[in-house]
């Protein structure tokens, strides 16, 4: 897997003291200390954004309801 040069999402941080997560819907960097994560990723991970959009039946949300929420952040 290549490495992510960007900065995590939740802190800014661009140093290598921990895992980053990215979410497997919009590709977002996160620490996984700065998210509370302290197990392996053993199925699709999620930012909590993502999380908490309603899903389509395949349980990914739509390209729709990500922009709103990306764009009222």
């Amino acid at each position: 897997m290549p490495h992510d040069s960007r900065p995590c999402d939740a802190c800014g941080g661009l140093d290598d003291d921990g895992v980053i997560l990215l979410c497997d819907e919009c590709n977002v960097p996160l620490h996984a200390h700065c998210v509370g994560f302290a197990g392996p990723v053993e199925a699709d991970w999620f930012c909590g954004k993502c999380e908490d959009q309603p899903a389509d039946s395949e349980g990914h949300e739509s390209e729709e309801e990500h922009e709103t929420v990306a764009t009222s952040a």
